[in-house]
């Protein structure tokens, strides 16, 4: 891992964090606490995107995997969740987090365009449809098909967000129960998942991650 990933997930703050009802790991990010400052000083924009690359690969060789095994089917899209709470006009109006946001997207859409499940957006404010109306554009039609967006109605969000994952799944800001309180950091910090499971590991250990996702493919 780059030797700065600790400080680029405490200035934006997203991880991984259990399953959904499908077993597809669940990827959570805040992004309305973004602090684009203290990111990039932590980081460059290049070793941003090269975060991110090495995250996608992850997913790939380990997340999906693991989840496949834990599941005994394939699981090879992931339940993502983008909470804007606290997103304000700067952060949407800044060129600098425009640039970052769309070389994200310009990396998932053109290396891994099939790994998204669903994506609910919550707790997005008036304000989103400024950045919305930018990334839009940006993204295929079979993407957005897979995007839901829900404003600030914490019943709301709570309501959808449990359709799809357990409350003990889901992050106690979400509307679920689980607060991982000992880990440092909370819930984003302790990457919860069968990617933990050590009699996940040990078949990973033994079979590639190639195979195994064959082996459910069948």
């Amino acid at each position: 891992p780059l030797p700065e990933a600790a400080a680029i997930r405490q200035a934006y703050p997203h991880g991984y964090h259990g399953v959904d009802r499908l077993g597809r790991p669940v990827y959570i990010e805040r992004l309305g606490l973004l602090d684009l400052r203290q990111l990039l000083q932590a980081t460059t924009h290049q070793r941003m995107l090269r975060y991110f690359t090495r995250e996608a690969e992850l997913m790939l060789r380990e997340r999906f995997p693991s989840c496949s095994v834990k599941a005994g089917t394939l699981v090879h899209r992931s339940f993502n969740v983008l909470d804007l709470s606290g997103l304000s006009v700067s952060s949407v109006t800044n060129a600098q987090a425009r640039e970052f946001i769309t070389a994200v997207i310009e990396l998932q859409s053109a290396n891994y365009p099939e790994t998204m499940g669903c994506t609910v957006i919550v707790n997005a404010p008036r304000i989103f449809s400024l950045a919305w109306r930018f990334v839009k554009p940006l993204l295929d039609t079979r993407t957005t098909a897979k995007m839901e967006i829900i404003g600030p109605d914490p019943g709301r969000v709570r309501a959808r967000l449990l359709e799809s994952v357990d409350a003990a799944q889901l992050p106690l800001f979400l509307g679920g129960t689980c607060t991982c309180s000992h880990v440092p950091g909370g819930c984003l910090s302790s990457d919860p998942g069968p990617w933990q499971d050590p009699e996940v590991r040990a078949v990973l250990a033994r079979v590639p991650y190639y195979e195994v996702m064959d082996q459910y493919a069948e």
